[in-house]
């Protein structure tokens, strides 16, 4: 793999970015520095970063999109905002620029304004499909407030956030009262959550309307599920809950899927007994669905069985 930078001729935040020696660029590159920036910069390189991420989404207007279909965002600092995702605009991605793990200090945050915060909004709200985060931190706004709502009524307003990805995130519930790291509100299809952490939320992946559909396939892969009250609430269908973590006996619902069916849950290391995997441990599936090949806590074989 040969060190590249962009296509427009400028390097990244001073982190390297790899890929392949003539790799090209479909989208624009945008890039935040909550520090250094300015709203008044044209966002196209870090010397000339913008100060706020909605200035990168939004034209100075606050109405018309300035990013387009397959952009991509990089951004340091700490933003303060709650934002809706443009309209008529695909493909975006939201990376955070800060090297080593994904942490509070000193790294790639996103959190609710200081003052003004409005109650129960989203940090982010996606309307358009194949949104997507990368390795940075999420902290919401902490009465019913997500991290990222996926948005999904077919109509003018919020189309389809369908095919919306997050990796190698972590959404942390700190100021909780009610909290979501990634929420579904109609009902998405292909949704990946890979390899991220949800800690302190009231839910990690929460489905709160099935008005559209039942979520659609799914692919929920090496996560971490510590300390929430809920790990997974979400009626899934053909969806892949795969080599995840959950730490919590207190969690009330750790995978709550039921609604849906012909799901596979497998390699995932429960904390409960294998007499506990039932709807009362807060653990429920579909008929149709197949439980196989997971760990539980009190013995070495694993265990298989669909406790719908």
């Amino acid at each position: 793999m040969a060190l590249t930078n962009f296509t427009n001729g400028i390097s990244s935040f001073g982190i390297p970015i790899y890929g392949s020696a003539d790799a090209s660029y479909f989208g624009t590159q945008w890039f935040v520095d909550t520090v250094n920036g300015a709203d008044g910069n044209n966002g196209k390189s870090p010397t000339s970063a913008f100060r706020t991420m909605g200035r990168a989404l939004y034209h100075s207007d606050g109405t018309t999109a300035n990013v387009g279909d397959n952009d991509t965002i990089w951004f340091v600092g700490t933003v303060r905002e709650q934002l809706i995702a443009p309209l008529g605009v695909t493909g975006v991605s939201i990376i955070g620029m800060a090297a080593g793990g994904v942490r509070d200090d000193d790294g790639a945050k996103w959190t609710y304004p200081s003052s003004g915060a409005v109650a129960g909004q989203a940090l982010l709200r996606c309307r358009e499909q194949g949104w997507s985060v990368q390795n940075f931190l999420m902290t919401p706004e902490p009465t019913s407030g997500a991290c990222v709502e996926l948005r999904r009524a077919e109509d003018a307003v919020n189309p389809d956030a369908s095919h919306f990805i997050a990796r190698g995130m972590r959404f942390v519930g700190v100021d909780v009262t009610t909290t979501y790291g990634v929420q579904d509100v109609g009902g998405c299809s292909n949704v990946q959550l890979l390899d991220n952490e949800f800690y302190l939320l009231t839910t990690g992946y929460y489905c709160s309307s099935t008005a559209i559909a039942v979520p659609l396939r799914a692919r929920v892969i090496g996560n971490r599920f510590l300390q929430n009250t809920n790990d997974i609430i979400c009626p899934s269908s053909y969806g892949l809950f795969q080599g995840n973590r959950h730490y919590s006996t207190a969690a009330t619902e750790k995978v709550e899927i039921s609604g849906g069916g012909f799901n596979v849950v497998t390699g995932n290391v429960f904390p409960n007994a294998i007499a506990d995997i039932d709807p009362a441990g807060g653990y429920d599936g579909n008929a149709t669905d197949t439980w196989t090949g997971n760990l539980v806590s009190d013995q070495a074989a694993f265990a298989f069985g669909d406790p719908a």
